[in-house]
């Protein structure tokens, strides 16, 4: 059996029934000698981790017990469409690590052998499905790394997820993708999981609203993260009044930019942000900070002044989409 002591945290569950110690240790390869029970996988959208929450009211990655036939990745692959209704890559899957499970009450009768593991993975989603319903868990969500680690660090494992993210990160950023950026004019991919939009909304003098978040110089449009089965359109109406207080009407889709990540010249992830032109509907007084954390300023300006004021404009594919909107002004 491996030590039991290393640099990650123990995790004790003891009751009537049980007295387990989980061990997380980082590795490419699993180990032979034990049984796998139940993997895991930190599966990303983008840079966006998805997770569930469960009946005890607990964020997780997603995973569970494996089925009489399965190996592991074919467990990920179901338990990821059963608990957040997503479909990861299967090719995607990586082996970060394993928690040992080792029970210390073997005279219990138990379903599960008294030492075994728990596989953890990283992945990507190829897909999402818009019409899950939750049957084994509560809700599923997207969160960028800020918000993902502040979970894990909620749970009631002894910071044992908290650290395993930690290390999944590390293992993300080490694999340093290459990131392409290509932009398709009044076209949104069929399949492709949408993760941010954003609006071109004007008013009747054709000037764009543009917000700045608290800790920023430069400007963006409104909009952001898509959450997980949320429309487009829905999208863009919530973060319209979160960021900017406004809402909008005539919304006409520009085009998507579909990015892709490459690793070893292979695609690992591939995914798309969308840009919408519109009319602005509703003003309302803007409210610093309404979305709790980030917007401080609402200008508009006009469309001249876009490129130098909006950082995600300054690229060939915002010099397009500007082209592209003076066009149907």
């Amino acid at each position: 059996m491996p030590k039991t002591i290393n640099n990650f945290s123990l995790y004790k569950i003891e009751d009537k029934i049980r007295n387990s110690v989980f061990q997380f240790f980082p590795s490419k390869k699993l180990p032979s000698k034990y049984p796998i029970t139940t993997p895991f996988t930190f599966t990303f959208i983008g840079s966006d981790l998805v997770l569930c929450f469960d009946k005890n009211n607990q964020w997780n990655p997603l995973g569970g017990h494996m089925e009489i036939g399965e190996n592991y990745k074919d467990t990920l692959i179901r338990e990821s469409n059963e608990e957040a209704g997503v479909a990861i890559i299967r090719s995607s899957i990586k082996t970060i690590g394993y928690i040992l499970n080792t029970n210390l009450k073997s005279n219990v009768p138990s379903k599960y052998p008294n030492v075994n593991i728990l596989p953890i993975t990283v992945s990507f989603v190829s897909k999402v499905d818009q019409n899950w319903t939750p049957l084994e868990t509560k809700t599923r969500g997207i969160f960028r790394r800020s918000q993902a680690l502040s979970l894990m660090k909620k749970r009631n494992d002894n910071n044992q997820m908290y650290e395993i993210l930690q290390e999944v990160y590390r293992f993300i950023d080490e694999k340093k993708h290459q990131t392409s950026f290509n932009y398709f004019p009044n076209k949104k991919l069929p399949n492709v999981p949408v993760t941010q939009v954003f609006t071109f909304c004007k008013d009747n003098t054709n000037k764009f609203c543009i917000v700045r978040d608290h800790d920023e110089s430069f400007f963006s449009l409104p909009g952001g993260g898509c959450e997980l089965g949320e429309t487009p359109e829905e999208c863009i109406n919530r973060e319209l009044d979160e960021e900017a207080q406004i809402s909008c009407k005539n919304m006409k889709l520009l085009g998507s930019i579909v990015v892709k990540l490459t690793y070893n010249n292979k695609v690992v992830s591939k995914f798309q942000q969308l840009r919408y032109l519109a009319d602005l509907n509703i003003q309302k007084e803007f409210i610093p900070q309404k979305d709790r954390f980030e917007v401080i300023e609402r200008q508009f300006v006009p469309l001249s002044e876009l490129k130098s004021k909006v950082m995600i404009l300054q690229n060939p594919n915002g010099e397009l989409i500007i082209d592209q909107i003076n066009s149907l002004l």
